[in-house]
């Protein structure tokens, strides 16, 4: 997938979460099954641990790393 696709569909999610009537913005369960989630392939590995801390992920990578280590 190329850059231009990602920011076009990215910008595409964003303009749906931020409809303003009520009635027609996607609920948060309808926009977790945006293309954007389900069809991108992300490595959370990739994360640097000093980020992943500041998002509340260090754990979570600390305890992928050991286990790809061990593998």
């Amino acid at each position: 997938m190329n850059k231009i696709v990602i920011v076009k569909d990215f910008l595409q999610l964003l303009s749906l979460m931020l409809t303003v009537d009520p009635k027609q913005r996607p609920t948060a369960a309808q926009l977790l099954t945006h293309h954007v989630f389900t069809n991108v392939q992300f490595d959370i590995s990739h994360i640097p641990i000093a980020y992943a801390e500041e998002v509340g992920l260090k754990g979570l990578i600390q305890s992928i790393c050991i286990h790809e280590t061990f593998n």
